[in-house]
């Protein structure tokens, strides 16, 4: 089933990221196959392991019942026979008070006219819920985590207008930190689930493939390239729910369709005019670099890889999927003595926890404080299975920086924003609700796509998917800001409200308003402005 937007699923906690294409005349998309894939431990234990038992052990945090159940179910090892005490290895979950470190007002003043000015009033609120996982076997100590438990959130009461009211209504409201723990508990409970599975479980997990064709192909130009997508597709589905899949059958449609990606690239050219240009040059690399991926040949793979070249902005995205797939399947198999011949050291291995990164910080790495003060820093970065709606998510509400020995959150307002993987992410506050009363104001790190007068950022958020309202897709919402507060990209009326925005230059103001510009042009229209409002800086 191919699409404008690539959705990539990778479970058991659902790992869920929305890439949508940009144009190109070779209209390359990709086919989302769902296969059923074998997965091994990260962290294998002992082999004479067979059973685990669990238990919680609650510091005065004062869990309800339905609390202590919902993180007893989480402590899951697949793999292994649960028993209710005394297995050969015994997980325990120690859960500490909540308690709020910070509670600091915050204001959205409203000025009106030939009136006092309206304010509304907010507690922006840190508070602390720390938990840890113990893992224990023949009365030793083998592993033991601590979780992430330090947050922000916001209290807005429905009387906002002074101070005293707001700290009236923080006073006699007996349901916000309960309401608080019941939210922390469900997170706790996924990231539990995923991360026990993911080092230390057995058993087959949901991978989606990405494979990339020509779409459109009405001349059938590219018939070859199509053909060899759909062996693909026939040899991963062959590989569905097989814990071992390499056999001769499997091999021979792989190698089937490297053949055909091989003869095509003889054709490979620079020229953007030809049948495969850059763009179908760059996919084909990528097919490649997925079939050695199924064959587990892994280093020809990554090696394969590194040849995609112009691929575009957002097939670049989509394409280094792969490697992460390459990394994460590399890592288990070596845990457990399965990579054969192949380097055992991924470039990249994802923790299941927040712990120092293989990567060295570079120089796209840093983080900015509210002093303009530019820190270069090494990131850390958790595994699919703690970011269970894809780091896109993950990377607007906090991130990890490591400082000494330690593991440092940093949360959205405690910095002015970060660069991470090339990427800028600026601290963000934005009316995210204007149907509830009071608003709602969100806090975010969001993504920086244009700089200078005025500013373009893309905000992510769960939805229902619309093909199947069940399953959650993570959707993005473009903003732009200019001497003030983010706006959303979304106009009434176009022409009025843009020539408007950008009065100041004239001519392009005029052409706007002469319809010169449509809705998805706004990005070059604020790119145009610009660079026009650098030059009379300069």
């Amino acid at each position: 089933m191919s699409k404008n937007c690539i959705l990539i699923t990778h479970l058991p906690i659902i790992f869920l990221m929305t890439f949508c294409l940009a144009a190109q005349a070779q209209n390359i998309k990709f086919d989302d196959l769902n296969i059923r894939a074998y997965r091994y431990p990260l962290k294998p234990l002992d082999k004479s392991v067979k059973t685990y038992s669990v238990s919680l052990q609650d510091l005065n945090a004062n869990l309800s019942n339905d609390m202590r159940d919902t993180l007893m179910r989480s402590m899951v090892l697949p793999g292994y026979e649960k028993v209710k005490a005394g297995g050969d290895v015994q997980l325990e979950l120690v859960i500490s008070p909540l308690t709020i470190t910070a509670k600091e007002v915050k204001d959205q003043p409203v000025e009106q006219k030939d009136a006092p000015t309206l304010h509304q009033f907010w507690y922006e609120i840190r508070y602390v819920f720390p938990a840890k996982i113990r893992m224990a076997s023949k009365a030793q100590t083998i592993n033991e985590s601590d979780i992430p438990g330090s947050f922000t959130t916001e209290y807005y009461p429905e009387d906002r207008s002074s101070q005293a009211s707001l700290q009236r209504a923080y006073d006699n409201d007996f349901h916000f930190i309960n309401g608080l723990k019941y939210k922390r508990v469900g997170e706790l409970r996924s990231l539990l689930r995923g991360m026990l599975a993911s080092q230390y479980g057995y058993g087959m997990v949901n991978e989606m493939i990405e494979i990339a064709h020509i779409a459109k192909d009405k001349k059938e130009e590219y018939a070859d390239l199509n053909k060899a997508m759909s062996i693909l597709h026939e040899a991963f589905m062959y590989a569905s729910n097989k814990k071992e899949y390499l056999d001769d059958f499997f091999r021979s449609k792989i190698n089937e369709a490297i053949v055909i990606y091989e003869k095509e690239l003889l054709e490979s050219s620079d020229d953007k005019k030809a049948r495969i240009d850059p763009f179908v040059t760059g996919m084909i690399y990528y097919n490649l670099s997925l079939a050695y991926y199924g064959l587990q040949e892994f280093d020809k793979a990554v090696d394969i890889h590194a040849k995609i070249k112009a691929a575009g902005r957002s097939d670049g995205s989509v394409y280094n999927h792969v490697l992460r797939s390459i990394d994460d399947k590399r890592a288990r198999l070596a845990a457990n003595g399965l990579l054969i011949g192949q380097s055992a050291n991924a470039e990249v291995i994802r923790p299941a926890e927040p712990s120092p990164a293989k990567e060295e910080a570079t120089s796209k790495d840093y983080v900015i404080g509210l002093q303009n003060d530019t820190l270069f820093v090494q990131f850390v970065m958790p595994s699919k299975e703690v970011m269970p709606l894809g780091d896109s998510l993950w990377l607007q509400d906090q991130v990890f920086v490591i400082k000494g020995s330690d593991n440092i959150q940093l949360r959205p307002g405690e910095i002015q924003g970060y660069s991470y993987g090339g990427n800028y992410r600026e601290s963000t506050t934005y009316l995210e609700d204007m149907k509830t009363q009071p608003w709602t104001y969100t806090k975010k790190f969001c993504k920086r796509t244009l700089s200078g007068a005025i500013s373009m950022f893309r905000c992510y958020k769960s939805v229902p998917s619309f093909r199947d309202p069940t399953r959650l897709v993570v959707d993005s919402r473009m903003w732009y800001k200019k001497d003030g507060e983010p706006q959303t990209v979304g106009f009434l009326n176009f022409k009025k409200e843009v020539s408007k925005l950008v009065e100041d230059y004239p001519e392009l103001s005029e052409k706007i308003k002469a319809g010169a510009y449509e809705r998805d042009d706004f990005e070059k229209i604020v790119h145009e402005y610009n660079r026009w409002k650098k030059t009379k800086i300069e």
